[in-house]
Order: C-alpha cells, then structure tokens, then sequence
C-alpha cells in the first residue's frame, strides 16, 4: 500500500505501536531494509476508539503485500519461503536469538499494523472539524520539515531544536513559525498543557482556528513552503514507487518458481522447522537463490565468481 501525503487513516489491528479504532493522518513511509514492510509515520488525533482528542506523531509498520491479497495457494507458499527468501527478518523470540551477530537487523513489530484509508468528511479543508485541521496542518508540516532536512520517517518522531521558543511561549501564534516546524510547535504546546495541567495552548490553537483566515493563511504558508523544495517531494515520490515495484517483482519470481518446485517447496518448509527447534542448525538456505548463483556462476559473466554453497 503506498498512501498518499495527509490522507486520513485508521487503525484496524491493535498492537503496541498503535491501538485499534486511532484516527490519524499519513506523513510518510520508508522501506525496512530487503522487507516486505513499510516504516511510516502518521499525526494521530485520536487514539483508540473512545481516546480523547490529542495531537501526537508515531511511527509504525505495515506490510506493502498483504499475505491476506493473495489467493491461498500462493499464500501458503509466502507464509513458508518469507525468512529463507528474506522477505521477513526471523522473529527475535526465536530460539537463535542469542547467536544474533553484529550487524544483522533488530526490527521490532515489523509489519505488526494494519490501517486504512479513511474519507476525510469534507471536501474544504477550511470547513473541517479543528482537530482534524490540526492534524491536517500537523502532518504537512512535518513531512515538509523531512523535505528540508533528509529525514526518515522513524526520525521524525523526535522533537527537534525550536526556533524561537520563548518568543511562541509567549504568543501562541502559529502564523509566525516557520511552516516547516508548524507541527512540532503544536505537538509542543500540547505537550506542554499536560505537562502543565491546564489547555492554555489547546483553547489557543482551538480559539486561533475557529478562524478560516488564519487558516487559509497558514496553509499557503505550507504550500509555498512545499513549492520551494518540490524536487525533492518528487523524488521521494519516485524513492517509494520503486520499492513497491522492486518487492512486487522479487515476491512475483519467488512465487512462479515455488508454484513449478513443490519438492524445493516442501523441502525449505521442513529446514524451517528444523531449524526453528534446534540451535545447532545453520539458517535454511534458499533453493531458488542457490539455482541462480549456481547458473550465474557457470557463465560468462561470472566467470570470475567463486559460488560457496
């Protein structure tokens, strides 16, 4: 699934990255190493079902493919060939976690969530209800500030450095932040009324956008703000589009070749299980990837490969 800038979501399956019934809007998404999963990030507004209105960023992952979208032959084949095809990192929990090496991944909760797109419930921004315009501003503005500084979506959760804080302490007033850290001032004043125990920036923002001049004032900000860096909006663009595509042809080979090899199939399902129950084992190793080393290294090309089974 490759979503779109600020579209509204909801988390369908509850875990301990989000909580079932969260509504949010998208800010970005990232690859995960070789995976069939997505990094992302989202400006939440309300976690879980019955939370209470917030303004908070997280970072979660989803997988790109679905096991579920595929029909159940082929998805018995991915459910077996995802580690020793290296399209899943193998659970942590597992028996070998205390042989894990220097340098091989540690992801935790990879492609654990599952969300969806959700109709935001007008067609003018200006009309929407005001925690749902904050979010809106909120996540646009982060995913500008990731333009104008080359972030990643698990980074962005960070709060960074704010200009001019004392003086915004003061005012409250959005309109003279830079666009690009719009959204950190917001989750900012928020965090600040709980810190504090009281909503002086809640009624402030609620008060200061219950007007749609300022908030057309503060989206043309954003959008000029987005012109001046839309090469780089273009080429994160392109950045996601050919993952997607890379994975889809690598999960396509994988399955054309095990739907011809049931023996290779079956064989990998029983080195699995093998492996999973005994720590003296070496990784399973892949059939399909050992047949294309064996053939590149036979011709010309490789001649200068040495294959080591």
């Amino acid at each position: 699934m490759i979503l779109r800038l600020a579209q509204k979501i909801e988390v369908v399956q509850s875990n301990r990255q989000c909580k079932a019934g969260s509504i949010g809007y998208f800010i970005c998404q990232d690859s995960v190493s070789k995976y069939n999963a997505w990094q992302m990030a989202a400006v939440f507004i309300r976690y879980g079902k019955k939370g209470k209105r917030r303004i908070n960023i997280l970072e979660f992952s989803t997988l790109m493919f679905d096991h579920s979208q595929f029909k159940e032959s082929d998805k018995k084949i991915l459910d077996t060939i995802q580690f020793v095809e290296g399209l899943f990192p193998r659970p942590s929990n597992s028996i070998h976690k205390l042989r894990k090496r220097f340098g091989d991944p540690a992801i935790n909760d990879l492609g654990n969530s599952i969300i969806k797109p959700i109709d935001i419930e007008c067609k003018n921004l200006l009309d929407l209800d005001t925690w749902d315009f904050l979010g809106y501003l909120t996540a646009l503005s982060i995913y500008l500030y990731r333009l104008y500084y080359n972030k990643l979506s698990y980074q962005l959760i960070a709060m960074p450095l704010l200009p001019r804080l004392s003086e915004f302490m003061e005012h409250k007033d959005l309109r003279h932040i830079q666009p690009e850290f719009m959204g950190y001032y917001i989750i900012f004043g928020l965090d600040a009324d709980i810190q504090n125990k009281n909503k002086s920036f809640e009624d402030s923002y609620l008060s200061l956008f219950d007007n749609q001049a300022i908030r057309k004032e503060c989206l043309d900000s954003l959008i000029m703000a987005m012109i001046k860096v839309k090469d780089r909006d273009v080429d994160y663009k392109i950045y996601i589009l050919q993952v997607y595509r890379n994975i889809e042809m690598y999960i396509n080979d994988a399955l054309t070749y095990y739907r011809k090899k049931n023996k290779e199939l079956k064989s990998v399902q029983k080195s699995e299980i093998e492996y999973k129950n005994d720590i003296n084992i070496s990784k399973p190793i892949s059939p399909r990837q050992h047949e294309i080393l064996k053939k590149f290294s036979s011709t010309k090309d490789g001649s200068n490969y040495r294959y080591i089974a």
